[in-house]
């Protein structure tokens, strides 16, 4: 991972989403926050080096011949961490949350979407997004063991309503990865 970090590296800045002057969130685009890190704004990466993290658990903390995590630590990240507690995500109500150290395991849960995922219940997610000047960029990372499979998805929308594009993001999502899933024949 070279593109990722709390201040956006000279490789990326210039593909670091723009914000108006004119929005409240001026100060997003501000030279000396890009190039200072602030504990609020998260991190600046790239789908690739996303794809790399994914990869690494994928691979029970090994990229490439480094190990970064031990294959205890990727188990407990991975793995549903409050059995029998349930959650509410906006309208769908989940009798168990399934939800391991930073990722959203799949286990029995049912998808949120419009329709089913065709991933196995060993998969893993985690997705996040900002507003940004009435633009919406949004990010899925899905890791399946069972396929083999690491999917890195960004989307950018200019729907201002966050539910709204949520909605949309879900579904995208669904078609993306049983679009993907579908296509693989052998593992």
């Amino acid at each position: 991972m070279i593109d990722t970090g709390y201040i956006a590296s000279d490789s990326i800045r210039q593909r670091v989403i723009k914000s108006d002057e004119n929005d409240s969130s001026w100060w997003y685009d501000n030279i000396i926050i890009k190039k200072a890190p602030w504990s609020s704004f998260g991190g600046f990466s790239t789908v690739m080096d996303i794809a790399i993290f994914g990869q690494m658990f994928l691979n029970q903390g090994i990229y490439g011949d480094t190990r970064i995590l031990s294959p205890a630590t990727v188990h407990a990240m991975t793995h549903n961490q409050i059995p029998g507690i349930g959650a509410r995500f906006g309208e769908e109500l989940f009798p168990e949350a399934e939800w391991g150290l930073g990722w959203s395991t799949t286990g029995n849960k049912k998808a949120l979407g419009y329709c089913e995922p065709l991933t196995s219940q060993k998969a893993f997610t985690h997705g996040g997004g900002c507003n940004i000047t009435n633009v919406l960029l949004l990010n899925h990372l899905l890791v399946d063991p069972v396929y083999e499979l690491v999917l890195s998805l960004f989307y950018i929308s200019n729907v201002d309503n966050l539910n709204e594009a949520r909605n949309k993001w879900i579904w995208i999502d669904d078609f993306i990865i049983n679009t993907v899933l579908s296509a693989i024949i052998e593992i």
